[in-house]
């Protein structure tokens, strides 16, 4: 997982959750989980949680709501899985993996494309951030996704900035994007802090000829408002655009808009350890019916905005719980 770089600024106290309530029962059904304990199958309890946001995503806003899990690729062996996947995204595939510019080691490629090929023959729209900044290593980076049919793009670590990296389309690139199958290229951008406002970060990635944006859905303490969000779904030549909403689900972050005064490890019950690589953010019992309602508010949040689907971080915090930990 890489989180934005995290505002000093708190979130504003979590509102009480309304239509999210209604289906603590529902969820809470949906997970393989017990209490956490010894026989707490994770693995599931991650699928049953990403099928459930995409069923409420689709009942919302359409069929066509993407569904993009980032990461834990060994979930993707199971067909019920793969089959609410729009598609995926997956970092360090070739670059990044034991630090930036430093190629991924080779098993660890091939255990990866293992996964992602087949992802490729089912239809999905899979998507590579590498983390490279040698030209030679970045032109190999995105040679090696398009010989796999992947979407590729090479990034700055904390993805707080339009790179340019030699593959930036241009006009001459821009065709309509009406199917998620007709995306070529995307951008990677959720951090805006080096943005002076709102606007400024709309206008940037508005001037791009990207096919999709993954982005986060606020700019510090605001929420991006529909009207925004409607610009970026149009190219500068009026041609259409996908915009996907970031949302970490495998952990929690202190400052966002749901995090309240007094939170932190063991309060409540469902926030686990800090991430002592990304201090402010928490790994959670994402099974629990409480983190799972405070999703499903935030997935209506972005669903009021009009983003065209989530991109869903921390999909692998099945490995902390299996691993004891971080």
């Amino acid at each position: 997982m890489y989180a934005e770089l995290q505002s000093p600024l708190k979130r504003t106290p979590m509102k009480k959750i309304t239509l999210a309530l209604v289906s603590l029962t529902f969820v809470f059904a949906l997970t393989a989980c017990d209490d956490g304990g010894e026989n707490t199958d994770y693995r599931a309890a991650m699928v049953s949680f990403v099928k459930a946001i995409a069923e409420r995503g689709r009942t919302t806003a359409g069929a066509d709501f993407g569904i993009f899990p980032q990461n834990g690729q060994a979930l993707t062996a199971g067909a019920d899985y793969l089959a609410v996947m729009t598609g995926s995204g997956n970092e360090e595939v070739f670059y990044g993996y034991d630090g930036d510019d430093v190629m991924t080691p080779p098993e660890v490629t091939a255990e990866l494309t293992g996964y992602m090929d087949p992802q490729v023959t089912a239809g999905k729209l899979v998507m590579v951030c590498d983390y490279c900044t040698t030209p030679a290593k970045v032109d190999d980076s995105y040679d090696k996704c398009a010989a796999h049919g992947y979407i590729g793009y090479v990034a700055v670590r904390d993805l707080d900035e339009i790179v340019d990296n030699g593959h930036v389309p241009t006009a001459a690139d821009s065709h309509d994007c009406q199917t998620w199958s007709d995306v070529e290229h995307y951008l990677y951008i959720i951090d805006t802090s080096k943005f002076a406002s709102a606007e400024a970060f709309v206008n940037a990635v508005d001037g791009t000829y990207y096919d999709l944006v993954i982005i986060d859905a606020f700019y510090e303490d605001s929420q991006l408002t529909t009207e925004q969000i409607n610009r970026l779904k149009t190219k500068p030549d009026g041609k259409r655009r996908r915009v996907l909403a970031y949302m970490s689900i495998g952990e929690a972050e202190d400052y966002r808009w749901y995090w309240q005064s007094g939170w932190g490890s063991g309060n409540p019950p469902f926030i686990d350890a800090e991430n002592p690589d990304w201090p402010g953010n928490y790994a959670v019992r994402y099974w629990d019916a409480a983190w799972q309602a405070i999703i499903f508010e935030y997935l209506d949040k972005i669903n009021s905005a009009g983003f065209d689907g989530v991109y869903l971080d921390k999909i692998d915090e099945y490995e902390y719980f299996e691993d004891g930990g971080y």
